[in-house]
């Protein structure tokens, strides 16, 4: 298994299980999105945040993948391509795509921890 699988692997795990608690630590704050000034900025940056990590996400994996192809363009054009070479780009590129999205829910998880705690 390659190492960007790898981290790959503990990116989606980590984030598979700090969602749950990030759910849970939002539903009372948007139980109260009608009547809460707090609780309606709590959903609206929710949404915003899925937003702009699912965007991020796919810059991210298009511009790893346009790289991918334009690197094994050019190999194909001097006459050195070696499929294994770039066999890994969609993988490097699903890495990139994902990293937003376990940034995002690593900081809700902190964030909200504290709210719980505190």
């Amino acid at each position: 298994m390659s190492r960007t699988l790898e981290a790959l692997g503990g990116d989606i795990f980590m984030t598979m299980m700090l969602a749950p608690f990030v759910v849970a630590a939002r539903l009372p704050i948007l139980m109260e999105a009608g009547s809460s000034l707090t609780a309606s900025q709590e959903l609206w940056l929710a949404g915003s945040e899925k937003a702009a990590a699912a965007v991020e996400g796919m810059i991210a994996y298009h511009g790893s993948m346009a790289v991918t192809a334009i690197r094994a363009g050019a190999a194909i054009g001097s006459g050195s391509f070696d499929p294994m070479r770039y066999a890994d780009g969609h993988q490097r590129a699903l890495g990139k795509a994902f990293r937003p999205i376990s940034r995002r829910v690593r900081a809700n998880a902190r964030r909200l921890s504290r709210k719980v705690a505190g």
